[in-house]
């Protein structure tokens, strides 16, 4: 009898242990779904398509496969840059720099996520050190937008106007001017900016 229950608890275990590597190897397979890539195609499609909830979702499903994947942390923090949320934008910027993410694009980002808040001091000193060769204007006009924050109306439209040289079209550097103007009550000049 007791060698009939020894033999019971044998197999016992031995089914226990069986069905528990069955069942991992079962639950492994069915993590076979997109990969982390795959999501961040999805998002981007969606993001060019203007879908920016699907956008998110698809972002956030691939960092659940990889919560290392730069691009989905340069994608998220473009998106919560594009919905003016500063800090979420530098978390997700400064995460995907660290993995080693570094292109003039992603530092314009970062500064103007900066911007967002309300941290004028530190985009200034960091603007100098910074690289941004391909994009003048667009480093002369954070540039301004610090001064503006900091309530330095001169050196602001230096930087606008700075910006305006190098590009003549550039919308955020006429906006920029005529906010100068609206502050100096010189509602003429800014209509003028505007309308330009």
């Amino acid at each position: 009898l007791m060698l009939v229950r020894k033999l019971m608890l044998s197999n016992g275990r031995q089914l226990a242990t069986g069905l528990t590597l069955g069942l991992s190897l079962a639950l492994s397979g069915c993590d076979s779904g997109p990969s982390a890539d795959e999501f961040v195609a999805k998002a981007r499609t969606a993001l060019a398509a203007g879908d920016m909830n699907s956008g998110v979702i698809e972002l956030k499903n691939a960092l659940q496969k990889d919560a290392d994947n730069a691009d989905a942390r340069w994608l998220l923090g473009d998106l919560h840059l594009r919905l003016g949320q500063g800090a979420p934008a530098a978390k997700e910027l400064k995460r995907a720099k660290a993995l080693g993410m570094d292109s003039e694009e992603l530092t314009l980002a970062l500064l103007r996520s900066e911007l967002l808040q309300g941290k004028f001091k530190e985009v200034l000193s960091a603007v100098p050190t910074t690289k941004a060769t391909q994009k003048p204007d667009l480093l002369s006009i954070i540039k301004g937008q610090a001064h503006l924050g900091l309530a330095q109306p001169e050196e602001a439209r230096a930087a606008f106007t700075a910006a305006l040289t190098l590009n003549p079209n550039n919308i955020e550097a006429q906006r920029g001017l005529a906010r100068i103007s609206f502050g100096e009550r010189n509602f003429s000049d800014a209509q003028t900016q505007l309308s330009a």
